[in-house]
């Protein structure tokens, strides 16, 4: 009854594919193969898969599950032999040197801090054994995965201890685990205006994109762990539905550092993110805080305050006009969080946040409220901010909203 109440077809795909590369009728065929899959193995319809190539073989892995299926003959195979299938979702699956690799999720709430591989010859998931500073977290799974060079890194953003009531305490950690040595080491903390909280998560061979509804995207390069943020693109994805059930299912087939979508068993468009991540003229900036950094940072503030403080004790020997303190205007009190994004350009969700309009007034009511505290806003003497909409060079189609002071003549 629940497959028969439920879209058979709002199954998310992910294709690491490899030259050469499978064509849009193979593609359609996987998606058809793995719906078909699902439904006898009693998997749920719109559990996410990942397809992964290794030298000619395709392996599918079901988020969630330990089933490992390779392609043979026409239809999906199952090598795993072991009788445990799991209940470990949102892991992360690669390959590395040739070998099936598996990392993190989460199963009854708690945490799988194992790098697991597949053993091919027994049909079952080995934990690697390891050394160095490993992350145990409580209560979830890592917010970002991801492959540099030799090494897995992986992010918390936050963790939920455990007790008679769940504690929600914040991490912001950054780890690395070398593929070679299988040394845990901690890189740091993310850079704090490094922002993870968008609709999608796209990855290539060299970058991983982060994602809104709005198109406003942050890129990381994979290989120097460097990033460039306030990108603007067409949006690639369909909008989001209120009814999770009608969410039109997406397929994403990488071929190398381009990623081309399917909705449902269509193909409708492609991004090539070398392309874009190059054409950005913004600087790259690392996106982690190393502990070196936070050193030289805190030596850094202590000379400043003994230089502040050897400034105080020389003025104060003398009498000195007390500084007039700038007080904050009304509208200054009434859009406070328009001066985080000054010099930015924000999609219009953000913008909307910052005027204080939110999803209980329509549509055209939140227009044309926006559009009228724009105005009075870049009208009004007292205000310092602008507001400029500005086109997306990549896209015309769409705008953002440059903040920035005003210039007075």
């Amino acid at each position: 009854m629940v497959l028969l109440c439920h879209p058979i077809y709002s199954q998310n795909i992910n294709i690491n594919d490899a030259s050469p590369y499978l064509s849009s009728d193979q593609v359609t065929d996987f998606i058809l193969n793995t719906r078909k899959l699902f439904t006898e193995k009693s998997i749920a319809p719109d559990n996410k898969a990942t397809i992964i190539k290794l030298d000619t073989s395709y392996f599918l892995f079901p988020d969630g599950y330990n089933y490992v299926f390779k392609w043979d003959n026409n239809a999906w195979n199952n090598l795993y032999k072991g009788k445990f299938h799991g209940s470990n979702f949102n892991s992360y699956k690669f390959i590395h040197e040739g070998i099936i690799y598996s990392y993190g999720g989460i199963g009854f709430l708690r945490f799988n801090p194992e790098v697991t591989f597949f053993d091919r010859g027994k049909g079952e998931w080995e934990i690697i054994r390891w050394n160095g500073d490993k992350p145990w977290i409580e209560g979830k799974s890592q917010d970002l995965s991801f492959i540099s060079g030799n090494s897995l890194v992986v992010y918390f953003n936050f963790q939920l201890v455990l007790k008679n009531q769940p504690v929600y305490e914040e991490l912001n950690d950054v780890y690395q685990f070398n593929l070679d040595d299988h040394l845990w080491t901690k890189a740091g903390k993310l850079r704090s205006d490094f922002q993870i909280n968008t609709r999608y998560s796209v990855q290539s061979n060299d970058y991983l994109a982060l994602i809104s509804d709005e198109g406003n995207t942050t890129l990381i390069s994979k290989k120097d762990l460097r990033y460039k943020s306030d990108i603007l693109l067409p949006s690639i994805f369909p909008k989001r539905n209120a009814v999770p059930s009608l969410q039109p299912p997406i397929t994403q087939q990488v071929r190398t550092n381009t990623i081309y979508f399917y909705q449902d068993t269509i193909f409708y468009s492609k991004l090539d993110l070398d392309s874009v991540y190059l054409a950005t003229p913004m600087r790259a900036r690392s996106i982690i805080q190393s502990p070196f950094f936070l050193t030289t940072k805190f030596w850094i503030t202590a000379i400043v305050l003994l230089g502040g403080l050897l400034a105080w004790l020389f003025f104060n020997r003398r009498p000195s006009k007390p500084s007039e303190q700038h007080e904050p205007t009304e509208l200054e009190r009434t859009f406070p969080l328009l001066f985080n994004y000054i010099d930015q350009v924000i999609d219009l969700d953000t913008l909307d946040q910052c005027l204080h309009l939110d999803d209980s007034i329509s549509t055209n009511s939140r227009r044309n409220k926006r559009s009228q505290i724009i105005r009075d806003l870049n009208n009004h003497p007292d205000f310092p901010i602008q507001i400029n909409r500005e086109r997306n060079p990549l896209d015309r189609r769409i705008y953002g909203y440059l903040i920035e002071h005003k210039h007075k003549s």
